[in-house]
């Protein structure tokens, strides 16, 4: 309802029955995934989606983070934040306090949440922001199960 600027949009129930076959879509897609090149375009709000994809099922690291992909050309940045624990990684609540925040293009993100980059070398090199507790994001990519082999 107004005063929202934009439209929003949720999955039906039988919208949702399809979530487990778009995950294993995506899993199955990651063998071609390779590094972005110069000129290609990733939409910030697509880490949003890669988290809710690659949400690890099982027991993860109890730590809260705040994820800020970086606007992007036209295209806005999306914040949210995810939470580990005993049932798995979710989409955590805007209030929840989150143990470090980063903000990053949206490919460094998704690098920095399947662990093939490291946070410290990119906070080094001024690529990244972090706020909060810096040593907390060694365990993001413990929160998703970014394998292709599921």
């Amino acid at each position: 309802p107004p005063p929202a600027a934009r439209e929003a949009y949720a999955l039906t129930p039988h919208g949702e029955a399809l979530r487990p076959i778009l995950g294993a879509l995506a899993r199955w897609g990651l063998r071609w995934m390779s590094a972005p090149k110069r000129g290609d375009h990733i939409e910030p709000e697509w880490v949003r989606l890669a988290a809710q994809m690659f949400a690890a099922s099982g027991p993860t690291p109890a730590r809260v983070f705040e994820l800020r992909a970086l606007a992007c050309g036209d295209s806005p940045a999306a914040s949210f934040k995810v939470a580990g624990g005993v049932r798995g990684t979710r989409i955590a609540a805007a209030a929840e306090p989150a143990d470090a925040s980063v903000a990053a293009p949206a490919a460094l993100l998704i690098g920095l949440m399947s662990g093939a980059a490291r946070a410290r070398d990119l906070a080094r090199a001024k690529k990244i922001t972090v706020a909060g507790n810096a040593s907390a994001l060694a365990d993001l990519p413990a929160l998703f199960s970014m394998s292709s082999a599921q």
